[in-house]
């Protein structure tokens, strides 16, 4: 199996687009909890990086309160994914995330997957352009625990 080493994301429920994959999101992304959105946070957009909706995510995580974030990212290889990251409340924290072998647009999906995590990490590199976004499984906050191939 191929991870990607940054996740990505967008807003609503996604289509998957390409050739091969699968056309029907796995149930426990199709059929997940809509919670409040923070936005979307896609590289190669107008308006990335979205401070606004990483500062939406970043307190909503703070306060334990339900939200959404959704971020589009490319890996270093050209890979890219679709991940939405929530704040369930009580302490709960997951990302959903659909992978890709290349570009979002018009690439073979290679899957979904979806991870527990017992905490959010966020770049603080002052000037990175990632500075105040979410990642992935920092420091083993988050485990993978479903996928289901493209």
């Amino acid at each position: 199996m191929r991870r990607l080493l940054v996740p990505a994301a967008a807003l609503g429920l996604m289509t998957v687009v390409g050739c091969g994959g699968s056309d029907e999101p796995p149930s426990w992304f199709a059929q997940r909890e809509e919670l409040p959105s923070c936005g979307a946070d896609e590289e190669y957009t107008e308006g990335y990086p979205d401070q606004e909706a990483r500062t939406c995510f970043r307190e909503a995580f703070e306060a334990d309160r339900p939200a959404e974030l959704t971020r589009l990212q490319y890996g270093d290889e050209g890979e890219s994914g679709r991940a939405h990251f929530r704040v369930l409340g009580d302490g709960r924290y997951e990302i959903v995330e659909q992978q890709f072998d290349g570009p979002y647009e018009g690439s073979e999906s290679l899957g979904w997957v979806r991870y527990e995590c017992d905490r959010f990490v966020f770049v603080d590199d002052p000037g990175a352009e990632l500075v105040g976004a979410p990642v992935t499984d920092i420091g083993g906050a988050c485990e993978q625990v479903e996928y289901v191939p493209g």
